[in-house]
């Protein structure tokens, strides 16, 4: 590292980025909401430095702080991309054969499934376009369709339209 880089980083944080780090405990490392913890104790330590008049070693705290906010911030985005499906991916649900196509939180995608054949009742076909409808709105927006939560219950919902008498209106059924 150069002398003017390290000069800056000391004028800034008073001390290196390097030394900083190295000084950060084990199971802070790589975690998010641990390296939030962390910033939080930082800017409780320049309160306390204000109070006692240490302006300026308040002020490398807070950007320290800030510092580790943003890596914070930067991990949970690598998070967020490695579980989003790349551009023009299809991702396969594993129900139904429904399959997303698209990049996921951006406008088009699209959506097909095994769910609806040329002998589905009205009632069958308005419930799995809406739960297609939704599927697509929630990827399009970003949501995570692949998360086992949101899949137990799109399986469930799936099986109650698939058992749904057609004579029986949705909302008369119990449990709704």
């Amino acid at each position: 590292m150069s002398s003017q880089n390290e000069q800056s980083q000391i004028k800034m944080f008073g001390e290196t980025i390097e030394s900083m780090l190295e000084a950060i405990p084990d199971f802070y490392k790589n975690k998010p909401e641990m390296l939030i913890m962390y910033a939080m104790s930082i800017l409780s330590d320049a309160q306390e430095l204000a109070v006692r008049d240490s302006h300026e070693l308040a002020r490398c705290c807070i950007n320290k702080a800030k510092y580790f906010m943003s890596e914070s911030m930067n991990l949970i985005q690598e998070s967020e991309l490695r579980r989003r499906p790349q551009s023009n991916d299809e991702l396969h649900l594993g129900i139904a054969d429904i399959v997303v196509t698209g990049e996921s939180g951006a406008n088009p995608a699209s959506i097909s499934s095994a769910l609806l054949d040329d002998e589905s009742d009205p009632s069958k076909m308005a419930g799995v376009n809406a739960i297609e409808t939704m599927i697509l709105g929630h990827y399009s927006a970003g949501v995570n369709v692949m998360n086992t939560q949101y899949l137990a219950g799109l399986k469930s919902v799936l099986e109650r339209i698939d058992k749904q008498d057609p004579e029986e209106s949705a909302l008369d059924s119990p449990g709704l």
